[in-house]
């Protein structure tokens, strides 16, 4: 999902610039905030600016990996939201999803929040269900939605992808990638060695006796490492397509 942050327009009712005002008793900058809120979200984030603007903010909030910092194109400028959408959107030629947010109103609620995550992974028809009544991968992403609502810098999940099928595994998978790159840290069990895999970062192998090691997937994911931890014959195989190892019991 591409975040839309409007930026570019010029009032001054704060009594200068609305993207760079920061508002008394809150922690930054409008436009601060604004990229704040939308990163848990967003992969990229685009901030359209103005000509006056667009310095300031470059030093605020252009040094984040994910942010570009765009501006009007003519003969579309000076037309309010809609010349942000068309100079965003001119940006990517594949169709994409946006999540807009105006500079001056970066106060998304925790029920907007959770119904942007709901739509994410497909769970806005179950929104009035009892919890009890939904599936166990249902309650899974719940449970995970209401932790990201509380938006923590730390987030530890217990084997988040267990009961899920395929398609929700790789939901969950992309989204630690995203949490991760926000720079949100996460620490996470697992059964299946090919999420460490998946995932290569810091990795810890716990055995039966209770001893853990810890380094980086290059230096514990090997085949006599992993068959020391589950007591059965593996085998890792590279996929070039993919460019990693996959783990798979030798039969």
């Amino acid at each position: 999902m591409i975040g839309l942050v409007y930026a570019g327009g010029k009032s001054t009712r704060f009594g200068k610039d609305k993207a760079t005002y920061h508002v008394p008793g809150l922690p930054a900058t409008n436009i601060e905030l604004a990229v704040e809120k939308l990163t848990p979200f967003c992969q990229q984030i685009v901030v359209c600016a103005n000509e006056i603007n667009r310095a300031h903010i470059l030093k605020l909030v252009g040094q984040e990996p994910a942010v570009q910092i765009i501006c009007d194109i003519p003969p579309y400028d000076h037309h309010g939201p809609l010349s942000a959408i068309i100079a965003c959107t001119s940006h990517f030629s594949t169709l994409q999803d946006y999540l807009t947010l105006a500079v001056d109103y970066p106060y998304l609620t925790k029920d907007s929040l959770a119904e942007t995550y709901l739509q994410r992974f497909h769970l806005s028809p179950f929104r009035d269900h009892p919890f009890i009544s939904l599936s166990g991968g249902q309650q899974q992403l719940i449970t995970i939605i209401r932790a990201l609502l509380q938006e923590p810098r730390l987030l530890i999940l217990d084997e988040p992808m267990a009961a899920l099928d395929l398609g929700r595994q790789y939901e969950i998978l992309k989204l630690i990638q995203d949490l991760a790159q926000q720079k949100i840290t996460i620490i996470l069990t697992t059964h299946l060695p090919d999420h460490a895999l998946m995932l290569p970062t810091t990795i810890g192998l716990l055995d039966s006796k209770g001893s853990m090691v810890t380094g980086s997937c290059e230096e514990l994911m090997s085949t006599k490492q992993l068959e020391r931890i589950y007591h059965v014959p593996l085998t890792l195989t590279y996929l070039p397509d993919l460019q990693r190892y996959t783990c798979q019991i030798k039969l």
